[in-house]
């Protein structure tokens, strides 16, 4: 089920990056769609880890070339524009989204060590 979940939201990110809309300026000058960049690459940095539970360094590293693929295609379209900045915001999702992982994996590993000192679970590394 976690696989069908990250299938369908990258199938997502494809359309919201790669379909025709239509430009609203208000969005362009307050830099709404870099926000939208930043929440949607956050969004895959997390499912990517749920979906295969990598190392760090590979999901950051896969986000970010799916990030650059997006702007690449994007400069090839002719009713889209590739940025610079929608790269770099979609790279800070990501960058944020393995920092959260990290940060949780970390609690939950002190957690462990802590249960298994108390309990004296000989499984778990001290």
């Amino acid at each position: 089920m976690r696989h069908k979940i990250f299938v369908g939201y990258v199938a997502f990110m494809v359309l919201v990056f790669l379909v025709p809309v239509p430009t609203i300026p208000l969005a362009e000058g307050n830099h709404v769609d870099k926000l939208v960049h930043f929440g949607i690459f956050l969004g895959f940095a997390l499912l990517l880890y749920i979906d295969r539970a990598s190392k760090m360094v590979w999901i950051l590293l896969i986000s970010f070339g799916f990030a650059g693929g997006i702007e690449l295609v994007q400069w090839f379209l002719p009713y889209r524009d590739a940025d610079w900045w929608d790269f770099l915001a979609g790279a800070a999702g990501a960058g944020l989204g393995v920092l959260l992982v990290s940060v949780v994996e970390a609690k939950l590993q002190r957690d462990a060590r802590k249960r298994a000192k108390e309990g004296g679970d000989p499984t778990l590394p001290s």
